[in-house]
């Protein structure tokens, strides 16, 4: 029990180092020509073993290939890492998870949607603080530290693109929105 606490608290500690770089910019992305479709596509293809385990299935729509974005592949990954793993988490009550990657003129925009529960107004409108979890009976054995989204909105920021999360109809939608670079 110590040994898993400690651990635990290894982990929480990190993501809060981690959300004070990026907070206060001293993490800097780089500036790699990255094809979003194939990095949804890998990020998909890697979570397939917790869809299968939660029993549900994505369903991928990539329109207007490719879409190249300027950025930190890692530090990506972690913003589309952290929004599927609490669409799998939340959403486990629907069957589907939706990821959809399109252009709206010189922005890509990535959605990844799961159906289930929806979030309060109160909780949207606090969602990407830091500490900040929508489910404040979870135990710290069922969920994160709260640090998870708001790392992501300080990645999708420093790379010059928008996040934000919709919850209506039985759905919860994460929209991240960056700049395109030019053909």
């Amino acid at each position: 029990v110590a040994f898993r606490k400690s651990q635990r608290l290894e982990q929480l500690i990190s993501q809060l180092f981690d959300f004070s770089r990026y907070n206060f910019g001293e993490i800097k992305p780089a500036e790699n020509r990255i094809d979003l479709a194939e990095l949804i596509e890998q990020i998909n293809q890697e979570f397939y073993p917790q869809f299968s385990e939660r029993e549900l299935q994505s369903r991928v729509i990539i329109s207007g290939r490719p879409v190249f974005v300027k950025g930190d592949g890692n530090m990506l990954v972690r913003v589309f890492d952290n929004i599927l793993g609490n669409a799998v988490r939340y959403g486990a009550a629907g069957r589907y998870i939706d990821i959809e990657l399109y252009n709206r003129g010189n922005e890509a925009v990535v959605r990844v949607t799961n159906y289930g529960a929806e979030i309060s107004r109160e909780d949207l409108s606090r969602i990407f603080d830091k500490f900040y979890r929508t489910d404040a009976s979870r135990s710290s054995g069922t969920g994160g530290a709260g640090l998870g989204m708001a790392i992501a909105k300080n990645i999708v920021e420093a790379h010059g693109g928008g996040i934000k999360a919709i919850s209506e109809d039985g759905k919860v939608t994460f929209e991240v929105v960056l700049p395109v670079l030019p053909a």
